[in-house]
């Protein structure tokens, strides 16, 4: 066990059994960030040597959550609840009620990016949208049944085709789900993403970014349409990352390191 492994990389400290075991860095906020930032940086420069990048450095580097559930064939009993849920949403709507969407579940971020963020130029959202993508939808999971589509969405989609019955607006909206769904997610997050066109999509899924996907619209309002790195961590573990450009998305999966042999063994 060398010096690195039991001291803080960033200010010398020496550490606790758990800090080890969390990381190379104490519990000081600047320790902290300073050893995150290394190690975001010292993969992006691995990951560009196993893809082929020469110039790791020109993508902006940012950091997603992690999703890793199956995608199954969606189940009949969860089309169900979905039908039912949207025939309420609808009979809502045309009662000229409010959006009585469920609260999402799981983490309280689901819900702060409400009011949505200044329109980038074309090239800067589509940039955007696949680095949304890299994750693979930690936040679409929580759309479960119900999607966050309630009474206001369905009244919009019925003030936009008069002639339908909020019967036929249900149909529209059944018409798009898949046939293989992340496993108890969101109905509509199909392997390749949302399988909902974004015009019919609730408010919150068109707003809604994490504190990743912020921090890259931050880059490319101040830089211009700039590639990205998104890398995925989890626990403080890098687990993948992803590199992409407006015509090229390029994956990338460490290998796993073999486990550190104890003092006995």
């Amino acid at each position: 066990m060398t010096l690195m492994d039991t001291h803080c990389i960033v200010c010398g400290t020496r550490l606790t059994l758990h800090q080890r075991a969390r990381g190379r860095s104490c519990d000081g906020w600047r320790c902290r960030e300073q050893a995150l930032g290394r190690a975001l940086e010292a993969h992006r420069a691995e990951a560009a040597a196993a893809l082929g990048i020469d110039r790791p450095a020109d993508y902006a580097l940012f950091v997603v959550p992690r999703s890793e559930r199956p995608v199954v064939p969606l189940p009949a009993p969860r089309k169900r609840k979905f039908r039912a849920h949207l025939r309420r949403a609808a009979a809502a709507a045309a009662r000229g009620e409010g959006e009585a969407v469920p609260a999402p579940e799981g983490p309280a971020e689901v819900a702060e990016g409400e009011g949505g963020s200044a329109p980038l130029p074309e090239a800067e959202t589509r940039l955007l949208g696949r680095a949304c993508a890299a994750c693979r939808g930690t936040c679409c999971r929580h759309g479960r049944e119900h999607a966050f589509l309630g009474g206001l969405r369905l009244a919009r989609y019925l003030a936009a085709h008069p002639d339908e019955t909020p019967e036929q607006a249900v149909a529209a909206y059944l018409a798009y789900l898949p046939e293989e769904s992340f496993e108890d997610a969101c109905v509509y997050q199909g392997a390749r993403g949302c399988t909902l066109p974004r015009e019919l999509r609730a408010d919150l899924c068109n707003a809604y970014e994490c504190a990743g996907l912020k921090s890259y619209r931050r880059h490319l309002a101040k830089h211009g349409p700039v590639p990205g790195c998104a890398v995925v961590r989890e626990d403080n573990r890098i687990a993948r990352s992803a590199f992409f450009d407006a015509g090229r998305l390029r994956r990338y999966e460490p290998a796993a390191r073999p486990a550190r042999r104890s003092r006995n063994g």
